[in-house]
C-alpha cells in the first residue's frame, strides 16, 4: 500500500521525484493499492506522480489499485498513456543535393517569370500609352520634372 498525505500542488515547488528502484521491495505479482485520504489539496502534480508509481509498478509486475482514490483522481490516471512515452533521437535530414539543385532551380524560374511578366506589362502599357487615353494630367507630370 502506498498512502500519501499532505499538500500536492505545483505551484508550490515542492516537486517530488520517485526513484528508479522506490518499488523494488514490491514483490512481482502483488498488489499496489493507492491511498489518498490524508491528501489536502491536490493538483496535477499528484497525477504526474501516481502516473510514475503506476508505470513503475507495472514494469516490476505488480498490479495497481486506485478504487481508494477519489473519482476525479481515478480519472485523471486513467487519462495517462500506458507508458512513459519514449522520445526518439533526432535524425539529422538526409542531404540530397540533386533535390537541392532542383528546388533552387525552380525558384529561379518562377522569379523569373514573374519578372518577365511584369516586364511584358510594362512594355505593352507603355506601347499602347500614345493610343489610349492617358489618365495623368499634364500638369503633374509638369510639376515634378
Amino acid at each position: 500500500m502506498l498512502s500519501l498525505s499532505g499538500d500536492w500542488i505545483a505551484a508550490s515547488g515542492q516537486i517530488p521525484t520517485l526513484p528508479a528502484d522506490a518499488l523494488a521491495q514490491v514483490k512481482s505479482g502483488r498488489t499496489l493499492a493507492l491511498v489518498m485520504d490524508k491528501v489536502g489539496r491536490w493538483d496535477s502534480l499528484l497525477i504526474a506522480f501516481l502516473g510514475e508509481v503506476s508505470w513503475q509498478a507495472e514494469a516490476g509486475g505488480c498490479v495497481v489499485d486506485a478504487a481508494a482514490l477519489p473519482a476525479a483522481a481515478r480519472t485523471l490516471l486513467g487519462l495517462l498513456t500506458e507508458s512513459v512515452p519514449v522520445q526518439q533521437p533526432a535524425v539529422p535530414p538526409r542531404r540530397r543535393p540533386v533535390r537541392w539543385i532542383g528546388t533552387a532551380t525552380l525558384a529561379v524560374l518562377d522569379e523569373l517569370g514573374g519578372a518577365t511578366q511584369l516586364l511584358g506589362r510594362t512594355l505593352r502599357a507603355a506601347a499602347l500609352l500614345p493610343f489610349g487615353r492617358v489618365m495623368v494630367r499634364f500638369v503633374d507630370i509638369a510639376a515634378n520634372l
